[in-house]
């Protein structure tokens, strides 16, 4: 199977961003539902987080997030954004913020989370994880038609979790399989993918699939 390249992140930015806040694809909703299915603590990791959106939506609900992207331009953008949500996007203003934070002052929740470490991003594949490694969630979205190998993926997610996965990927009944996809679905093959785990349909709306896979 030949290699396909992922460069959109190298030609769009972090084009997330700007998805959620236009919720473009209705891509808003979609992500305020993987966090409407996620408890406010714990610990969660996001594979193939790219620019980090949702990475930053979770932490904002108050779980620490690790997220993890094997595109290094991808995880350079995530922190550049998340810092500009942190401290602000003017650069005289940043360098104030985190001095004012470096001096206990105007030191919020929030900011105190993210100096303590409580969101991270790394430039890494899941498939490099240590066998000890264990997040009390895990979230794939849009990512397991991209692998190659997504038997192998599910193995590795349900080792990693505590307690539950949500997984998400097109559901291609009535759409066709973009182009850097290297698998598809509909919701019968998608069972049959997930028929070894413990899983459940928590949202098909003829667009996308989302499950969560239990431990």
């Amino acid at each position: 199977m030949p290699e396909l390249v992922f460069d959109k992140y190298e030609q769009r930015g972090a084009y997330h961003w700007e998805w959620y806040a236009s919720n473009r694809h209705h891509y808003a909703d979609n992500v305020n539902f993987v966090i409407d299915n996620l408890p406010p603590s714990g610990t969660v990791l996001d594979i193939g987080g790219g620019d980090g959106l949702i990475s930053y939506r979770m932490f904002r609900q108050g779980l620490s997030v690790t997220c993890i992207d094997t595109n290094a331009r991808a995880i350079e953008l995530a922190s550049q954004q998340l810092e500009y949500e942190i401290y602000g996007r003017n650069s005289t203003l940043r360098r104030f913020r985190k001095l004012a934070s470096y001096v206990g002052f105007f030191k919020t929740d929030t900011l105190a989370r993210y100096e303590e470490g409580q969101i991270r991003f790394e430039t890494k594949s899941v498939f490099e994880l240590s066998v000890e490694s264990q997040f009390d969630y895990v979230v794939c979205h849009e990512v397991i038609e991209h692998v190659p190998n997504p038997q192998e993926l599910l193995q590795i997610i349900h080792r990693l979790i505590r307690s539950y996965a949500i997984i998400s990927t097109p559901d291609t009944t009535n759409h066709p399989p973009h182009k850097l996809d290297y698998h598809s679905w509909t919701p019968d093959t998608f069972s049959e993918l997930l028929s070894p785990y413990r899983f459940e349909f928590i949202k098909q709306d003829g667009s996308s699939m989302y499950v969560k896979l239990f431990k």
